[in-house]
């Protein structure tokens, strides 16, 4: 469905960000 889709999205904007922030530190 089309909010799976974005929630998939979101998700994936999710684990880039964190994966950014890990090496940020």
């Amino acid at each position: 469905s089309a909010v799976q889709e974005k929630l998939d999205q979101a998700n994936d904007e999710w684990e880039k960000a964190l994966t950014a922030l890990d090496e940020f530190e």
